[in-house]
């Protein structure tokens, strides 16, 4: 079963299956047996990075994923690229030590290929209290903030959030086979997006 790498626990990762079946039956040369049975064992199909050693976790953004995406071998070498989302509590660098001392005694070393850190806009602030108000009043719901661990578009402008459209009870279709939305539902959320230019802009220049 395939799971967005936000998502790890939704689904079976296929690589870390193969490393932990590799493990057992003694594969690869003398130089890479020890790495293929430390990253089965560090990595292999858990996704909370408790045993690599950098599992945290926080009450805003939950607890850190770990995804095992692409796993690279020859004769000669073994890399694993593993997708590691935090949230605010994590220390990166820290993070990146521990799993150096995990996998050094295999021979392994461990490098950053490209980072980002967690985006947080506090729930008291302007956007997200305008943003709740008009979700509540358009759909008659609670409003209430929520953390996720994929990337978005707010990261590309300062005090930005992701905002819908996705409602309680919807099951989660984003970036599956066949992605689609109810026409009701789009229509639901075009007047929610028209009430939040209206709260938001109206405010910004003092209508």
């Amino acid at each position: 079963m395939n799971a967005h790498a936000a998502m790890p626990e939704g689904g079976v990762n296929a690589a870390g299956m193969l490393l932990i079946a590799l493990k057992e039956l003694g594969a690869g040369s003398a130089n890479t047996h020890a790495a293929i049975a430390m990253l089965a064992d560090a990595v292999g199909m858990e996704y909370t990075g408790q045993a690599l050693g950098i599992a945290c976790a926080d009450e805003l953004s939950g607890p850190l994923t770990c995804n095992l995406g692409i796993l690279r071998y020859n004769s000669n070498e073994i890399s694993a690229l593993l997708d590691i989302r935090y949230p605010i509590c994590g220390d990166e660098e820290r993070m990146l030590g521990q799993a150096a001392k995990r996998v050094a005694p295999a021979g392994m070393s461990v490098c950053c290929a490209s980072s980002h850190t967690p985006l947080h806009v506090p729930a008291e602030s302007r956007i997200v209290q305008g943003l709740l108000k008009v979700y509540h009043e358009v759909t008659g719901l609670d409003a209430y903030t929520i953390a996720i661990g994929g990337g978005t578009y707010s990261r590309m402008m300062p005090n930005t959030v992701a905002f819908g459209v996705c409602f309680p009870g919807d099951m989660d279709v984003c970036h599956i086979a066949d992605e689609y939305i109810d026409v009701d539902k789009m229509m639901l959320g075009v007047k929610i997006f028209a009430h939040a230019i209206a709260e938001l802009a109206g405010r910004e220049s003092g209508d």
